[in-house]
Order: structure tokens, then sequence, then C-alpha cells
């Protein structure tokens, strides 16, 4: 046996979820978190007053 083999043979893994993918995104480029953030929190200071209206604050 080579020094460098591996004593299990290589079992294909399935594929990530949707949480494993988005960690993935975030691992390559953590910029895309940041921007998504950035329009979530857009988005809700947006549309704070229709919120309040809806829920007669």
């Amino acid at each position: 046996m080579p020094g460098n083999a591996t004593k299990t043979p290589d079992v294909e893994k399935p594929p990530p979820g949707r949480l494993g993918c988005a960690y993935l995104t975030v691992k390559a480029n953590p910029g895309a978190l940041v921007v998504v953030l950035g329009l979530l929190a857009f988005a809700g200071w947006q549309l704070w007053p229709l919120v309040s209206l809806a829920l007669r604050w």
C-alpha cells in the first residue's frame, strides 16, 4: 500500500442541501452575504410604513 493511499474507498457524497449551498456561497464570496442583508434591510426600511398601517400601530 503506498504511503499516500487512503484507507477508505472514495464514496460519492450527496449534493449539499439549501443551507449547505448557502454556506458554500458565503464561504466563497462573503460580499454576497453583505449584499443580501443590505437588500433585506433596505426593503424593510422602505416597507415599514405599510407594515405599520397593516398592523394599525
